[in-house]
């Protein structure tokens, strides 16, 4: 590889912070409750919901 050294610091950056999406959410899922609301009205009402599983 020819890359420079910031090229690869910044490469190691995003490549963790892609698996970081991943593993957080799954990290914290059982915690999470069983309904989440998924969309909200006008006013800021929870109008719609989905289940967790959905993440």
């Amino acid at each position: 590889m020819n890359e420079k050294p910031f090229e690869q610091i910044m490469l190691l950056v995003a490549v963790c912070s892609v698996i970081l999406l991943f593993f957080i959410p799954a990290f914290y899922l059982d915690e999470l409750p069983t309904k989440l609301p998924s969309h909200f009205n006008g006013s800021g009402e929870a109008d719609a919901y989905s289940n967790k599983s959905g993440i």
